[in-house]
């Protein structure tokens, strides 16, 4: 059961109608290729920040509540971008998604092993991580 509701939780976590065209929607709301890249490096930096403090915090706190915190901060930036259409908004949308990315890599690893460990099946852990949908967070 377990198992499943890991595939469910890395399938819903990543299907976003927004993935295909949100460089679109940056092109339109007047950005230049150039304030675009910006933007992407923007959201590279929580990811490089916080990774290991995430990881961290999953082996200190619960797995599911920060699990839920990535997530929100991930629909928060989905939030800012619809309310401040501007380099700035999206700029600090991407923060927020970085850091939820963050908060999620390591916690979803941990989870998964922790689950697998009490079952008596750590040793599927590479299996069943490898098969996981939508392996980036």
């Amino acid at each position: 059961m377990y198992i499943k509701l890991f595939y469910l939780y890395r399938i819903f976590g990543q299907l976003l109608p927004v993935y295909p065209v949100y460089l679109l929607m940056f092109q339109q709301k007047g950005l230049s290729i150039s304030e675009i890249s910006w933007l992407l490096i923007i959201w590279s930096i929580p990811g490089l920040l916080f990774e290991i403090p995430s990881s961290i915090l999953a082996d200190k706190w619960s797995h599911k509540k920060l699990l839920v915190a990535g997530r929100l901060l991930k629909g928060l930036c989905f939030f800012v971008w619809s309310m401040w259409g501007s380099f700035y908004g999206f700029a600090i949308g991407f923060i927020l998604w970085g850091t939820g990315g963050a908060l999620c890599s390591g916690t979803e690893e941990a989870w998964l092993y922790d689950a697998l460990k009490a079952n008596g099946k750590e040793c599927e852990f590479d299996k069943i991580w490898e098969r996981a949908p939508f392996t980036i967070s």
